[in-house]
């Protein structure tokens, strides 16, 4: 079985591996296993410090690939280059591979609603110049929750399924979409492991 190690920035990355695990165990038989770590929130101060902490982990040598899946929000607002951090978090400790979302979790999250609702967020995240100067976590979750999703909280996302992440996955290869991630990885992972199954 493969392992896949998956160092989370907060409660809407690691909820939604665990949803992914959950998936997979009522699909039965599967070959990888992700095991998410919360990192519980980064600033642009500590996060080579909180990441390279979890990379101590000692049983970190059990797993086969490692990755870091984290929001480009608080890098954006210091005009930081995504190229550039992701050269330094590989270079902390087991190489691991760095995952953004561009800007933060709920605009990944988004990408699992209907198309009406995508359109909506974009232009609510256009309206309050999002995708130039990040809004801060307490100002889009509220937003969120009047306009999209209003039982929505922090990590409380439930509702994924494989049609879903099919979806998402053919969403954030698009160019036109300004909701980025770069999970595609380990979508792509889940897809295969769930269809292997199903013949």
């Amino acid at each position: 079985m493969r392992r896949i190690l998956i160092l989370c920035e907060g409660k809407t990355e690691h909820n939604y591996i665990q949803l992914i695990n959950k998936l997979l165990n009522n699909k039965g038989n599967y070959s990888v296993r992700f095991t998410a770590i919360n990192l519980d929130g980064l600033s642009f101060k500590n996060y080579k410090d909180k990441i390279y902490s979890k990379l101590k982990y000692s049983k970190i040598k059990a797993f086969d690939k490692i990755f870091v899946w984290i929001d480009f929000d608080i890098f954006k607002r210091s005009g930081s280059d995504c190229n550039a951090l992701k050269e330094k978090i590989l270079a902390l400790r087991k190489n691991p591979k760095v995952l953004f979302n561009y800007m933060n979790g709920e605009d990944f999250l988004i990408l699992h609603y209907s198309g009406d609702e995508i359109q909506k967020w974009t232009e609510i995240c256009n309206k309050n110049n999002h995708f130039k100067i990040p809004l801060h976590g307490d100002e889009y979750v509220k937003l969120f929750k009047e306009n999209i999703d209003s039982n929505y909280r922090k990590g409380g996302f439930s509702d994924l399924n494989l049609e879903k992440i099919k979806k998402v996955l053919e969403l954030i290869q698009l160019t036109d979409y300004p909701q980025k991630s770069d999970i595609s990885e380990i979508l792509e992972i889940v897809i295969e492991e769930i269809e292997n199954n199903s013949t």
